[in-house]
C-alpha cells in the first residue's frame, strides 16, 4: 500500500533538487515504452533500479501501475543485497517497506545484522546497502546497529582511498561511491577525513570524458559514472563532470546505454537519471 505520508517525504526528500534536466522527459518516456504488460521491467532488480530513477524524478508509482509486479515478484529469498536493494526502492518510492503487502523488507534487512555488521563479515557492500535501506525506512541513524556498521564500512576503506565490495578486494568506483552513500546516510562519526580521501583518490582516477570506468584505467560506463556521482552529491562534492559525461550518453529516444555505441537499457536509465536530477540514494 502507499502511504501518503511517506510519499510526502520522499518528495520533500533534500537528496532530491527541485528541477530536472533536459532529458528528463524523454527518459521517463524511453521507461514507459521499455515498461511490460506485467507492469515491472524484466525482473525485480531492474525494476528495482528503474523504480528508484522514478523516485528521484518523483514519479508517482501508483500512475506507473508497477505495485501488482513487486507483489507477484519478491526478491531472491537467499539474498541478503537483494533485500536491501528492494527495501530501498520501495522506502524511496513512498511505499511502507515496514509492511509492503504484508511483508515487512526492512526488517528482514535488520535480521542480517550479526555482531558488529550486516551480513558476511568479508563484505563490504552488505553493509553499504543495509544503511541505504534502512535509513529510507525510517530507522534513524543514531540506530546502534547503523553506527556500527557505518564504522564497520570506514574501516574497510583501502589503502589508496577508495571501497571494494569485500574487505580485502582492491578499490573499485562502484563500491567507492556506494560507501560514500551510506556514511553519508548513517551521518558517520568521523567520516570526514575518509570522504576526503575517497573524493581525492576519484578525482585521481576519473577519465577524462568525466565519467569512470568498473576499474581504474578502463573505459567510462553509466553505471560506474552514476554511482560515483551519486557518492559525491552525496557528500557534497561537485559532481558537473560526471553529470555532463551521463548526459551525453543519452539516446535519441530518451534511453541510456551502459556505455557509448551500446543499446540503452531500463535498468540503466533509472540509474542515470538519480544523479543526473541532482540526487542520490540517500533518500
Amino acid at each position: 500500500m502507499l502511504r501518503a505520508a511517506a510519499l510526502a517525504l520522499v518528495l520533500l526528500s533534500p537528496c532530491v533538487l527541485a528541477s530536472g534536466f533536459a532529458g528528463e522527459g524523454a527518459a521517463l518516456s524511453s521507461l514507459r515504452a521499455s515498461q511490460a504488460s506485467d507492469g515491472g521491467w524484466g525482473s525485480r532488480t531492474a525494476t528495482d533500479w528503474v523504480l528508484l530513477g522514478l523516485a528521484a524524478a518523483k514519479e508517482d508509482p501508483a500512475a506507473w501501475g508497477v505495485e501488482s509486479y513487486l507483489v507477484a515478484n519478491p526478491p531472491d529469498p537467499t539474498s541478503l543485497l537483494a533485500w536491501e536493494r528492494s527495501t530501498l526502492a520501495l522506502a524511496c518510492a513512498g511505499y511502507d517497506a515496514n509492511g509492503f503487502h504484508g511483508v515487512d523488507y526492512a526488517l528482514v534487512v535488520q535480521l542480517g545484522f550479526v555482531g558488529s555488521q550486516f551480513g558476511s563479515p568479508s563484505a563490504v557492500n552488505d553493509d553499504d546497502w543495509a544503511i541505504l535501506s534502512l535509513r529510507a525506512a525510517g530507522l534513524p541513524a543514531s540506530d546502534p546497529r547503523l553506527q556500527l556498521s557505518s564504522q564497520f564500512v570506514l574501516q574497510a576503506q583501502r589503502p589508496d582511498g577508495g571501497w571494494s565490495w569485500s574487505t580485502t578486494g582492491s578499490s573499485d568506483p562502484d563500491d567507492t561511491g556506494a560507501a560514500l552513500m551510506a556514511l553519508a546516510a548513517a551521518d558517520a562519526a568521523g567520516r570526514g577525513p575518509a570522504v576526503d580521501r575517497a573524493v581525492a583518490h576519484l578525482r585521481a582516477i576519473e577519465n577524462a570524458d568525466g565519467g569512470w570506468g568498473a576499474l581504474a584505467g578502463q573505459p567510462s560506463n553509466a553505471l560506474s559514472t552514476a554511482w560515483v556521482a551519486m557518492g559525491l552529491l552525496a557528500s557534497g562534492a561537485d559532481a558537473a563532470a560526471a553529470q555532463a559525461y551521463l548526459a551525453s550518453l543519452q539516446a535519441g529516444d530518451g534511453a541510456f546505454p551502459y556505455a557509448a555505441g551500446q543499446a540503452g537499457t531500463p535498468l540503466v536509465t533509472g540509474t542515470a537519471m538519480v544523479p543526473l536530477l541532482g540526487a542520490s540514494y540517500v533518500c
